[in-house]
């Protein structure tokens, strides 16, 4: 009998996007840019809006005339230079020191990175005009990081989790923009591809979501 009969019948080439077995770090990698990018300027947003709080400064700018539409994109203005830093060194260390792969657009990279950069600080503003303690704050933002982490597709595909747990993720601000910056980075991937676009998209629509919910709250508490 001949014995190739007994071979798989299939035939497995070289793969189209990555190399045949990529290190669990390469998974992993896209995630933490984006949820880096995320989550830092989470905190910084939390921290100042809280600090201007407590020490009576947001008071003085009611008083002064500002609106509480203005102090929302006056915080995107400053974060927005703490961004650019931050993005920078994220990105030399991943890339350069790191020697972490990028076969996309770095300009794709980078706006992805920008707006969930802008998310997050809108989410921190959010919380920091929601909640009247700083510990309160904390707890928030660590049930906010600990479930992302655990479902949005940070450390395994979003794929391997239950029907219900799936659609949760895919609603959230993190998963999609997770794929769409893997598919960026390892696939060479453009905004003409659905799985990139709707990472893009569904960032921006948490933006407003929260941009215009800071801009409530912060009314509200002002009117009170």
């Amino acid at each position: 009998m001949d014995p190739e009969l007994a071979n798989i019948p299939i035939v497995t080439d070289e793969p189209v996007f990555g190399k045949g077995e990529d290190p669990y770090s390469y998974f992993i990698m896209p995630s933490f840019i984006t949820a880096s990018s995320f989550f830092a300027q989470m905190g910084l947003a939390i921290v100042g809006l809280f600090l201007d709080k407590e020490g009576g400064k947001l008071e003085r700018i009611y008083i002064a005339g500002v609106t509480p539409f203005e102090v929302v994109i006056g915080f995107l203005v400053i974060q927005l230079s703490v961004m650019i830093a931050e993005l920078v060194f994220m990105l030399v260390t991943a890339l350069v020191i790191f020697k972490f792969s990028n076969e996309g657009s770095i300009f794709l990279v980078i706006a992805l990175c920008m707006l969930q950069g802008v998310c997050g600080t809108t989410l921190g503003l959010l919380i920091a005009a929601s909640v009247s303690k700083f510990t309160s704050t904390a707890i928030v933002s660590m049930a906010i990081i600990v479930t992302s982490v655990a479902f949005g597709g940070f450390m395994w595909p979003v794929e391997a989790t239950s029907v219900v747990v799936r659609y949760v993720c895919l609603i959230s601000p993190f998963a999609l923009a997770a794929n769409a910056m893997r598919n960026i980075m390892y696939r060479r991937w453009t905004l003409m591809h659905s799985e990139v676009s709707s990472g893009f998209g569904i960032t921006f629509i948490w933006i407003l979501v929260f941009l215009l919910s800071s801009v409530i709250v912060l009314r509200m508490r002002k009117s009170s």
